[in-house]
């Protein structure tokens, strides 16, 4: 999952600014867009992090990347009066699943392996980031930028079901009430 949305993250932000100049946003107010986006990301990590203590961190990762990957894909729909206003609610839910992602580490391994889970997955989110923009690079080459954006919020309501395998297996450690509530 954290592969996975780390990808859906660097990918969007990316080529979020080819759409909005796609869509008619001058050049130079790009920067101006993202900085909303970037806004929403940052208080999003604190609202995840208070809604992951409240609802548990599957329901939060369940919601925030339903929210991000419809958020996207509305995002290639909306008007673009409407889009300075939507940035902030979907960078909230773009950016905020990671902090939740990255709590989930140690519920999930033995106290022993802590260390070494925590630096493999670190890896892996590095190397998504890393992997993801030549990919829907490539992507884009062949689909345009719309439908390349539309895939990736395809690809981040991939999560969804992930996520709920995950619950099962947290059922299964006898750790559901540290992670589902």
């Amino acid at each position: 999952i954290g592969f996975v949305d780390t990808s859906v993250r660097i990918a969007l932000v990316t080529f979020a600014p080819f759409l909005f100049i796609q869509k008619g946003i001058k050049a130079e107010s790009v920067g101006f867009a993202l900085s909303l986006l970037f806004i929403g990301g940052a208080v999003g990590k604190f609202i995840c992090g208070a809604t992951a203590e409240r609802i548990g961190i599957i329901a939060t990762v369940v919601i925030t990347e339903t929210i991000t990957g419809c958020g996207i894909l509305f995002l290639t729909v909306l008007p673009l009066p409407c889009i300075h206003l939507f940035l902030p609610v979907l960078g909230a839910a773009l950016n905020g699943t990671s902090s939740v992602l990255y709590g989930t580490v140690a519920d999930f391994v033995d106290p022993h392996r802590v260390a070494r889970v925590f630096g493999l997955f670190y890896t892996f989110v590095i190397a998504a980031a890393a992997v993801a923009p030549p990919i829907m690079g490539r992507v884009s080459d062949m689909l345009g930028v719309a439908n390349s954006i539309r895939l990736i919020g395809w690809i981040a309501l991939s999560t969804v079901p992930m996520a709920l395998i995950l619950s099962r297996q947290a059922i299964k450690l006898g750790r559901e009430k540290q992670i589902i509530h």
